[in-house]
């Protein structure tokens, strides 16, 4: 259905517009669906908002903790260093591990609400999600193998790689997928397609990465203001703390929306198959 609406929708261009843009038809059919997961991400994240509180809370509790961890551990210069701070390094593992758990969770939430129009208890979700939490990490360090060794050729085949791998993840939590089987599952999504599912991927991505962007850069104009100025060292942190603060607060709100676009593209490319 959604397929041939976007098909459809440009077949018949009027004789003027056919005249002014030369493009062919698939790139319009591709960035109609571009937009389209930009919208339905948006409207689903905004619809659905109290869904994803928790989500949010969840990753800024563990956010807080890392970021305590951090400053626990401090520099690690020497082997009596990284001893001693060894237990706040395996505990900042941990809280990773627990990021990851929580991510997870918002890709299964997102599917229930795009399938079955709303999504189970967080409490649910993460109990259901944790016999996936070990195969998702073997097939990230796979991905990662791969990537890698595809930087190690030259830059084209890793970026080729990432493409193809982009839905490992999914596929293992939504459709229950092996390790290796998810890696297979993920290509065959994007085979035909690859420089439409790149772009699919790169726009929703850019939408909503440009206001974190630009915050980033009016930050960064700030500190060297500040710096001119000869404010004082205490003004500088200070600012360069907000900004850290306000850009980890943008990624914590955007998570939702990156999670949308990724699983409506997946879940788009599935019913294209």
């Amino acid at each position: 259905m959604e397929q041939t609406f976007y098909a459809s929708f440009f077949l018949t261009p009027t004789q003027e517009a056919a005249s002014l843009v030369y493009l062919p038809r698939s790139f319009y059919c591709i960035f109609m669906t571009a937009s389209q997961i930009i919208i339905d991400s948006w409207n689903l994240c905004k619809k659905n908002a109290k869904a994803f509180v928790p989500y949010i809370g969840a990753l800024l509790g563990v956010s807080i903790l890392t970021l305590i961890t951090d400053i626990l551990i401090g520099p690690v210069d020497t082997f009596d260093q990284l001893i001693k701070g060894l237990p706040f390094v395996i505990l900042a593992a941990l809280f990773s591990l627990v990021g990851l758990w929580i991510s997870l969770g918002m890709i299964t939430a997102v599917a229930s609400i795009k399938k079955a129009g709303s999504a189970k208890p967080i409490r649910t979700v993460l109990t259901y999600n944790a016999k996936f939490l070990w195969p998702v990490i073997l097939a990230s360090i796979l991905t990662g193998l791969a990537i890698g060794g595809g930087f190690l050729l030259l830059v084209v085949p890793a970026i080729i790689f990432s493409v193809w791998l982009t839905f490992t993840t999914h596929a293992i939590l939504l459709d229950n997928k092996k390790v290796v089987e998810s890696l297979k599952y993920s290509k065959s999504l994007v085979d035909g397609r690859w420089w439409e599912v790149l772009w699919l991927i790169l726009a929703p991505t850019l939408a909503f990465v440009a206001p974190m962007i630009l915050i980033d850069k009016l930050g960064i104009w700030l500190i060297k203001v500040i710096t001119e100025l000869s404010i004082a060292a205490a003004a500088i942190g200070a600012a360069v703390w907000s900004i850290n603060i306000v850009t980890a607060l943008l990624i914590l709100l955007i998570s939702p929306l990156s999670s949308a676009a990724l699983t409506l593209l997946y879940l788009h490319l599935q019913e294209r198959k």
